[in-house]
């Protein structure tokens, strides 16, 4: 927040289930009006709207805040999702009745799935914004899903912008990302801080240098050229038509496959 950074995503399940709390205790030191708070709620977990209504006055009060600026209908990872949070009495219904008594601003949706499933949902104009897993390295697979945001007037966040840890650890490999004078990492975080399609970039952060490098870079980052786009498209090569963010949320295979 002294950096200037002033969105700050969570969820319910984070750190152990204590990051909404985290939060509420550095929010308690800072102007309200200076900052968005995000977070977020399985259709999956809620599928009741008053199951909805409990998960919203729950994250308020760990929060320590009066109004959630950005309320996720989180993880929607194929369209029955979707179907099951727009259901009557659902998530969907419950989160309207709290935006309708000033408990969220904003009802938005977070989705990892591939672009034309995001641009059907947000065809429906019933979300603000949409927050999806989508970086340097699988831009190709979502792109069309940032395309549909633009086109239907909806707020696009950025996660994953490092690809679930992959890009920093595997820097060699991955030079071609980057210009001369900068890293694969710091290639990474530009590409989606200056892309004017992008509203926010969600770093996670896990050290001061972390918050250093990653202000370092917004504050001189230089949009890729369609040129250098291009190139980035021809060296990921034709078969990666997805990729993995780390997100974890695919554990529990049916078929009792180690992911």
């Amino acid at each position: 927040f002294d950096q200037g950074i002033n969105y700050f995503d969570t969820a319910p399940g984070y750190c152990d289930d204590q990051s909404e709390a985290i939060f509420g205790v550095a929010f308690k030191g800072m102007p309200r009006d200076q900052f968005y708070v995000s977070t977020k709620g399985m259709p999956t977990s809620f599928d009741t709207a008053e199951k909805a209504r409990e998960a919203v006055h729950k994250s308020l009060k760990h929060l320590g805040v009066e109004k959630i600026d950005f309320y996720h209908v989180w993880c929607l990872r194929k369209m029955e999702h979707y179907d099951l949070a727009m259901r009557a009495g659902g998530q969907y219904e419950g989160l309207k009745q709290c935006q309708a008594e000033g408990l969220i601003e904003h009802i938005v949706c977070s989705s990892h799935q591939p672009g034309n499933e995001i641009r059907t949902i947000l065809r429906q104009g019933h979300f603000e914004g949409v927050l999806m897993g989508i970086n340097i390295l699988n831009f190709p697979y979502r792109w069309d899903g940032v395309a549909a945001a633009a086109e239907f007037g909806a707020g696009v966040a950025a996660m994953n912008p490092l690809a679930g840890g992959a890009i920093p650890q595997h820097e060699k490999e991955l030079a071609f990302l980057a210009r001369d004078g900068e890293t694969p990492t710091e290639a990474a975080l530009r590409f989606l801080v200056s892309a004017p399609e992008v509203n926010i970039a969600l770093n996670g952060f896990t050290s001061r240098e972390h918050i250093d490098m990653a202000c370092r870079v917004a504050e001189k980052a230089e949009p890729f050229t369609h040129t250098e786009t291009d190139a980035i498209r021809r060296n990921l090569g034709e078969y990666i038509t997805a990729m993995c963010t780390g997100c974890g949320y695919c554990k529990g295979c049916p078929q009792d496959i180690p992911v």
